[in-house]
Order: structure tokens, then sequence, then C-alpha cells
């Protein structure tokens, strides 16, 4: 984030203040906002209001989602922060609403012809056991995870292969065997119903930083995760029409604006298909910025009324993190 604040802060094209909020009072990027407050969570009942307040009180001019409780909570509201001059950068609540829904996602998904991977949702343990063991039957390996959430929180993978369960260090996924998770992590997963029971696709992960405007892709930022379960590790800016052209098709299928993130990863035969959809910025749209695609300050333009230059990717560029140090004013 202090990183992603310096970029945006440093831009060339447009006059920038930043007012920050976060849950966490001590947030590392507090020190690069001209003013900053610590705010609730994003489906707290006080969110939308507190925000109003300090959109009111600072005369911003947009307010800029990046979770997807905050996103869907401005959304919703979207009139009455445009009565004192502000814009919520983010899509109508009705298409975040079926963006977030991950089993209503993938249907309309598939209506548009997009494909996603193999998935039932289900209600309940005996709904949960069928889809798993079919899907392990064809494949031998299935994710569980939340039909809707975020950042790999309460998700399974079921692999036949494993004689134990597995927990690694920098992953928030159980992997284990049908019956260690029947046995151990059954109760765990349901509790997150409704669950997405679905087909377990080929590492790496890619990611589609998706800048859109009225229906329209402006710039799409194909990108694969260094380590697929940690996206903050890094990233490599790769080519691929077949990755472009599903982000046009996204975007106009879902009549999009703003900036969403789209991560995906393909099946055994070479297909790419989509994991799911974020409607606001990825946490790591930093690294096409870094490599020198200014996405948010092509957004403002596209909310100033000008049209940006078309931007080339560079591709093959790596992006990794780092750890640095500042003198604090």
């Amino acid at each position: 984030m202090p990183h992603f604040l310096d970029l945006v802060s440093a831009s060339q094209t447009h006059e920038v203040t930043i007012y920050g909020v976060d849950m966490n009072g001590e947030a590392a990027g507090k020190f690069q906002c001209r003013e900053f407050r610590r705010m609730p969570r994003g489906d707290d009942p006080d969110y939308v209001t507190r925000m109003l307040e300090f959109a009111r009180d600072v005369g911003a001019d947009l307010v800029w989602p990046t979770s997807d409780e905050e996103a869907l909570a401005l959304s919703e509201v979207r009139d009455q922060f445009l009565k004192v001059g502000c814009e919520i950068a983010a899509a109508d609540y009705e298409t975040l609403s079926i963006l977030v829904d991950k089993g209503g996602c993938y249907d309309a998904l598939r209506e548009y012809g997009v494909s996603v991977p193999d998935y039932a949702v289900a209600e309940n343990r005996e709904d949960m056991l069928v889809v798993l063991d079919r899907i392990l039957a064809q494949d031998g390996q299935a994710v569980i995870k939340p039909n809707t959430g975020r950042g790999g929180r309460g998700v399974f993978v079921v692999d036949n292969r494993l004689s134990t369960a597995v927990i690694e260090d920098d992953r928030r996924e159980i992997h284990a065997n049908r019956d260690d998770f029947v046995a151990n992590y059954l109760e765990e997963a349901i509790s997150h119903a409704p669950v997405m029971v679905m087909q377990r696709l080929q590492e790496p992960v890619f990611d589609l930083d998706m800048l859109t405007w009225k229906g329209e892709a402006v710039c799409i930022a194909p990108r694969r995760r260094v380590n697929s379960a940690v996206p903050n590790d890094g990233h490599m800016l790769v080519d691929g029409d077949d990755l472009i052209e599903l982000g046009h098709t996204i975007a106009t299928c879902f009549k999009t604006s703003w900036l969403l993130d789209c991560d995906l990863m393909f099946d055994v035969s070479g297909v790419a298909r989509v994991l799911e959809i974020n409607p606001r910025p990825s946490g790591s749209v930093v690294a096409p910025m870094t490599a020198g695609v200014p996405l948010f300050d092509d957004a403002i333009s596209l909310f100033a009324g000008e049209k940006p230059p078309k931007r080339e990717v560079p591709i093959g560029t790596v992006i990794r993190p780092y750890t640095s140090m500042r003198a604090l004013p």
C-alpha cells in the first residue's frame, strides 16, 4: 500500500490529494495521506454514515473502495455521495451483487460463453458431499470455498493423493484427502454455507487488471503470480490475446466501469477458466503500475471526461516486493 500511494501521489497527469481510511489505526499508508481516519468494516452498520461524513468534510471527488464489502455498501448509496459532489469508483450495486456471488457470477459467465470450472453451490452437508464425490470421481481433486468471500479464506482442497492433511505456512488453504476432510474439516467447511464445490485447476494463477468504462475495456494487463497462493510474492506481466479478449468480454457482458480484477487458471486441456471477478482493484494492482501502466491515472482521466492514451503492457517484466524504510515527517 505505501508504494501504491507513492505512485498515485506522483501522478504526472492529475493533481491528486489522498485521504485515507482503514480498520487499522496504524495502517502503514496512513502517513502518506493528507488526513487519515480509522473506519469500521465495510459491512458495519456505521460504515456508510462515517464515510459520507469524511467525504463531505474533506471535499472528496472520488471514494475508491478496495474491498468487496466497501464496494457493495458504497455503491448502494451512491446517490447520497453524489449529493455532496463525490462519486463512488465502483460499478452499480446490481452488477456488484452478481460479481461477489461466486455461483451467480459463474451462472452469468456461462450464459455469456465464458469458461468457468465445473461447479455446484451446496447449502448443506449432504449436497456438498454428493457434488464432492462426483468431482473427485471425475478429477481426483476438488476445491471447496465460501460462495462469497475473498482472500482465500475458508478454502479446502480435497486431494485423494494425500495421505495426511497439509497446511502450508504461506497458504490459507487446508489440503486433505476425502476421509481426512470429512473427519476433521467438514464442519468448518459447511459453517461457511452456501459453499462452492468445484473442479481444481492447474497452477499458476493469473490475474487480469481491467480498466473498464461504460462496458468497454480500456486497458487489460494480464499477469502471472510468482507464487499462486501468495499474490504479494510478485508477478510477471504476460502476453496472451486470449486473456485480453476475455477481459473485453467481461467488460462488455457486465457493462462495467472503473477498475476490476479477474482471477483465472487453466485446466489440463489448456482452457482458461475464470475463478472470480473482484468488483474493485486487486490488492496487487500496484504490480502493473510499478511496471509503468498508470491504471489509476487513466481511471481518473476517464472520470474527468478525458480519453487516456493507449497503453502498452511491458510483457515479461517481473515485479517483486522488497522492504524499505523512510523517515516520517
